[in-house]
């Protein structure tokens, strides 16, 4: 019986060091999915200016440009989305 307890006792420690840092983790796996999606759009930008020879003009018209998404524009986040139209640059920053 006592080993048990201090079979118990051994996990728990265990688990007291491996939770705080594994919170990390999926902070950090959403930043890094940001910034793909940043240089996802980016491209976007770039095949729709060697397209029609023009930017999009802003965010919201990534939405309608049908042939070069598959899906709508689902921008999230805790940070801020930027768009250059004059570079067709898009960057996220927290």
């Amino acid at each position: 019986m006592i080993e048990l307890i201090v079979v118990i006792a051994i996990l728990g420690i265990l688990v007291a060091i491996a939770v705080p840092r594994l919170t990390g983790f999926q902070e950090t796996a959403e930043n890094r999915t940001d910034e793909a999606n940043a240089r996802i759009l980016t491209s976007v930008a770039q095949t729709i200016y060697a397209d029609t020879g023009s930017y999009p003009a802003d965010l919201a018209s990534f939405n309608v440009a049908g042939d070069y998404l598959d899906a709508a524009l689902v921008l999230e986040g805790d940070g801020t989305w930027t768009y250059d139209a004059t570079t067709g640059v898009v960057t996220f920053a927290e």
